[in-house]
């Protein structure tokens, strides 16, 4: 007499977008044969880069597959330090903008004032910036003051509030 369990269902999501540095990803199939997209068979496989994972599961009697994205976001527990001090926007691409400097989408709202507290600057979307340009011509070199909202779009880090001053030199 032989009796077959029937196989644990995979439970996958299609994607994952995470402001963790790494996942670990874990098939949960104990005494079954796996194959991960680069060909390593552990049960568990960290990720330490966002992309496309997948794995294989043989049991001897059947098999299946899945896959997930994931958009690892690293870096975001700490906002503050992902904000410069200091931006030179004289077009050498180096320091031209002040931004966060996240090279995740970070959805937020950018406002900058001059030292009398009048609006020079308002952004808002992914990758909010300025340019060191009020109405088109070039700023003072100088202090300005910043209000920064940031949505990281992701439940570990909640909606965010920064403020403070950054120099601008021409």
């Amino acid at each position: 007499h032989l009796s077959i369990r029937r196989q644990r269902q995979m439970c996958i999501r299609d994607s994952l977008r995470t402001c963790q540095d790494f996942v670990l990803l874990d098939a949960m199939n104990l005494g079954n044969e796996f194959t991960w997209q680069d060909g390593s068979s552990s049960q568990t496989y960290l990720v330490t880069e966002s992309g496309t994972y997948s794995v294989g599961i043989d049991n001897g009697f059947c098999s299946t597959s899945g896959s997930i994205d994931i958009e690892l976001i690293a870096g975001l527990s700490n906002l503050e330090s992902l904000v410069p001090n200091v931006f030179t926007p004289n077009s050498d691409n180096m320091n031209d903008l002040f931004r966060i400097n996240s090279n995740s989408a970070v959805q937020g709202s950018m406002q900058v004032y001059n030292r009398w507290g009048t609006l020079v600057h308002e952004d808002s979307g992914s990758f909010t910036s300025w340019d060191g340009k009020i109405n088109g011509k070039d700023a003072g070199a100088g202090v300005y003051f910043y209000i920064i909202q940031v949505n990281p779009g992701c439940s570990e880090v909640p909606d965010t509030e920064l403020d403070g001053t950054v120099t601008l030199f021409r």
